[in-house]
């Protein structure tokens, strides 16, 4: 057996891809790369911050509500899990795990992800942030777009429930882009 490596030529880029040229072609590709580093590297600096905010709050958090985040956490793993086709009682059985374990592996997580929501909703009480309508539409876009959905079609089909949900990440959005623009950031040296 021999591999036979095609030509990057300009008919290799227009067999495999939209683009009538390699260069157009090997563009595109940076392009997506760097968007994608650049979007990953927005959402890190997101998450360090409100995890620093959340870090230097002062909050009583009910046991309640680290609880119920934590019996969340368990029902989206059994979810994924099913989604691989394994049940949440043969992986309990196989781990020698019950579900009070795993409700308690998952309570410190379950904690720090309350008190970032709580964070998050006290600077947007205290910054009286409410997203418009403009705000809210982007939020609606931007989701369309992760589904691969016709926005129009999509909007056509949110339910009150999702409406308001989508209204919330509009809001949370403000609050990042408050911190962000508050924040002094310093880039880390790559190890």
């Amino acid at each position: 057996q021999k591999t036979e490596v095609p030509e990057l030529d300009d008919d290799f880029a227009a067999d495999i891809s939209e683009y009538d040229t390699f260069q157009e072609y090997k563009d595109a590709i940076v392009k997506e790369l760097t968007d994608r580093v650049s979007k990953n590297n927005d959402v890190a600096t997101e998450n360090a911050l409100v995890e620093k905010a959340a870090e230097n709050a002062q909050i009583d958090i009910p046991q309640a509500m680290i609880d119920d985040q934590a019996d969340y956490m368990v029902r989206e793993m059994a979810m994924r899990m099913s989604y691989q086709g394994i049940k949440m009682e043969d992986y309990m059985k196989y781990t020698g795990q019950t579900m009070d374990d795993l409700k308690q592996m998952y309570k410190p997580e379950a904690e720090k992800r309350v008190r970032i929501e709580l964070v998050i909703d006290a600077i947007r009480k205290a910054e009286k942030i409410e997203p418009t309508e403009e705000d809210i539409e982007k939020a609606i876009a931007e989701q369309a777009e992760q589904m691969g959905q016709d926005v129009e079609t999509f909007k056509k089909n949110l339910t009150e429930e999702q409406k308001g949900y989508l209204k919330d990440n509009a809001a949370i959005r403000l609050v990042l882009d408050l911190l962000k623009k508050d924040a002094k950031i310093t880039e880390k040296k790559a190890e």
